[in-house]
């Protein structure tokens, strides 16, 4: 995908994938043809996957409060099987998170 748009769109500053698999993808492509993250292309994903923790580099990506929204889920449910509905605990906010790796660092460098 990386290289498709790469050939596609050479002067792109980011590429924002989907999820963090595919963001670990576009590195390994850009490792391999030489271009360096971030300073020649930022790269973006989306889950906070623990897999981005042992990369060389790091990945921006947006994390999601997966736990907490499957914590939350199952609670509800309980709760309404055992005939304990609060209507107003239904509601919950929980907030992304958007760690910038080294992208930080290109955003740096333009300003």
């Amino acid at each position: 995908m990386a290289a498709e748009l790469l050939a596609r769109q050479p002067d792109l500053d980011c590429i924002y994938f989907s999820n963090d698999d595919l963001a670990f993808g576009g590195l390994c492509h850009c490792v391999a043809a030489g271009i360096d993250v971030p300073q020649d292309l930022a790269l973006a994903g989306f889950n906070g996957l623990s897999l981005l923790e042992g990369l060389p580099g790091k990945i921006a990506t947006s994390r999601t409060a997966r736990r907490e929204i499957g914590e939350a889920a199952v609670s509800i449910i309980l709760d309404r099987l055992a005939n304990r509905d609060d209507p107003a605990k239904r509601t919950r906010i929980l907030e992304p998170r958007i760690d910038l790796g080294d992208v930080q660092a290109r955003v740096k460098d333009r300003s």
